[in-house]
C-alpha cells in the first residue's frame, strides 16, 4: 500500500477553477442589466439611465456636444478640420410646419356708417387660414449650425357690405403717402351700396446661425441671421346704386420689401421622465427697406403712386410640446404642436400703410433628424 509522500496534495487543497466566490454569487444575482451597464452605456447610441431603467435621447437637441466647457483638438492647437469631416460629423435635419392663423389689425375699418346723431365702425373680418413654414439645415459637433427657412401667409377678409337708408352714409377711407392725406369712397343716397375687400400675403425667408448650450435637465438655443420679407396688402372697395351698377372704385395696394438682422432664443425643457419636452422660443427681427403704394378713387378722380422708406419691427413668440422617436443614432422624428403669435409693428393694414398688424393661431411641425 503506498504511504503518502510530499509529491501528493490532498483533495480538498488542490485548487478549482470552477469554484464561485461569495461575492461572485452575489453578483450573478443582480439583473443582467447591471451586469453590464458600461458596456451598454458604450454601444447603445442613447444614453442608459440605470437609475430609471429606461433609455432616453441624447443629445437632447439637434446635435451638440455634451460639455459646452470642452474644448476640441483643434480648438487648442489651431489646426481646423476639413469640410469633409465637418460635414461627416453633422446632424442634418429638416421641418415642416403647418399653421392655421387668424390676423388682427390696428384700426383697421372697413366702412364707418355715420349719420345725424351717432356713427358705427365695421372692421374687416378674418377666420383662421392656412399658413406654412419649411425649414432644413445642419449642425456639426465642430460648431454652431446653419440653416434656412421659409413663411407664406395668404388670407382675405369676408366682405364688409353696407346699405345707405338715404340718412345713414357709408364711408371707406384709405390714407395716402404722397399727398399725406385720406381719400374716401361714400355710399349716402338711398339704395346705394358700399362693400370693401382686404387680402394680405406674406413671404419671409430667413437664414441663420444657431448654437445650442445645454444644461442638466434643459437646453437653450441661441439664433443669429438675417431675414427678407415680402408684405403686400390690398384693398378693394366698390359703390354701387340701387339697380348695382357701379358709380365708384377705391382700389389701394401697399407692397413692402424689407431686409434686416434677426435673432432669437430656444429654452428647451424635458417634462419629467418622459420623452416629450416643453418648446418655447422668441425672435425678433428690424427690417430695413422700401414701401411702395399705389392708391386710385373713381369717385374723386384721385390718384397716387409714391415709393417711400419703410421700417417693420417684427416679432414671433411660440409656446408648446414637442416628442421624438428615435431611429439611431443622431436620426429621430420630432413632433410639435402649440401656439403661436407675431406681431409685426409697421406692418400696415388695409387703409393705413403705417400700421400694426399681428398673425395668432395654432401650429403642427413634423420634423426629421438624420
Amino acid at each position: 500500500m503506498p504511504t503518502k509522500s510530499a509529491n501528493y496534495l490532498p483533495l480538498q487543497s488542490l485548487p478549482n477553477r470552477w469554484s464561485v466566490s461569495p461575492q461572485q454569487q452575489e453578483t450573478n444575482r443582480k439583473p443582467p442589466g447591471f451586469l453590464s451597464r458600461r458596456l451598454l452605456q458604450q454601444c447603445l447610441p442613447t444614453k442608459y439611465n440605470e437609475k430609471l431603467g429606461h433609455r432616453y435621447d441624447y443629445p437632447a437637441s439637434r446635435g451638440f456636444r455634451e460639455s459646452s466647457s470642452s474644448k476640441f483638438s483643434f480648438e487648442e492647437d489651431g489646426d481646423f478640420p476639413p469640410a469633409s469631416e465637418i460635414l461627416a460629423n453633422s446632424v442634418f435635419w429638416s421641418e415642416f410646419e403647418y399653421l392655421a392663423l387668424q390676423p388682427s389689425f390696428q384700426g383697421n375699418t372697413a366702412i364707418t356708417a355715420s349719420g345725424p346723431t351717432s356713427s358705427t365702425s365695421t372692421p374687416f373680418n378674418f377666420e383662421l387660414n392656412s399658413a406654412f413654414r419649411v425649414a432644413a439645415g445642419f449642425e456639426s459637433d465642430y460648431g454652431p449650425g446653419f440653416a434656412i427657412n421659409y413663411f407664406q401667409f395668404d388670407n382675405d377678409s369676408e366682405f364688409a357690405q353696407f346699405t345707405s337708408d338715404g340718412i345713414l352714409t357709408g364711408t371707406t377711407s384709405v390714407y395716402q403717402l404722397g399727398p399725406n392725406q385720406w381719400t374716401d369712397l361714400v355710399a349716402n343716397t338711398a339704395g346705394s351700396s358700399l362693400n370693401a375687400l382686404h387680402s394680405l400675403e406674406i413671404h419671409s425667408t430667413a437664414v441663420y446661425a444657431f448654437k445650442a448650450i445645454k444644461f442638466k435637465r434643459a437646453y437653450v438655443n441661441g439664433r443669429f441671421g438675417i431675414q427678407l420679407t415680402s408684405i403686400e396688402q390690398d384693398l378693394s372697395a366698390n359703390v354701387l346704386d340701387a339697380g348695382g351698377a357701379v358709380t365708384g372704385r377705391l382700389n389701394q395696394n401697399s407692397n413692402a420689401d424689407v431686409f434686416g438682422p434677426r435673432f432669437g432664443i430656444d429654452y428647451v425643457r424635458r417634462i419629467g421622465h418622459t420623452p416629450a419636452q416643453l418648446f418655447s422660443s422668441a425672435t425678433t427681427s428690424l427690417l430695413f427697406g422700401d414701401r411702395d403704394q399705389f392708391v386710385e378713387n373713381t369717385s374723386t378722380g384721385e390718384f397716387s403712386q409714391i415709393g417711400a422708406d419703410d421700417f417693420i419691427a417684427a416679432f414671433d413668440i411660440f409656446f408648446g410640446v414637442r416628442g421624438k422617436r428615435i431611429r439611431g443614432e443622431k436620426r429621430n422624428t420630432t413632433y410639435q404642436v402649440g401656439f403661436v403669435n407675431q406681431v409685426w409693428f409697421g406692418g400696415g393694414t388695409a387703409i393705413d400703410p403705417s400700421g400694426d398688424f399681428g398673425l395668432q393661431g395654432v401650429s403642427f411641425m413634423l420634423g426629421f433628424n438624420r
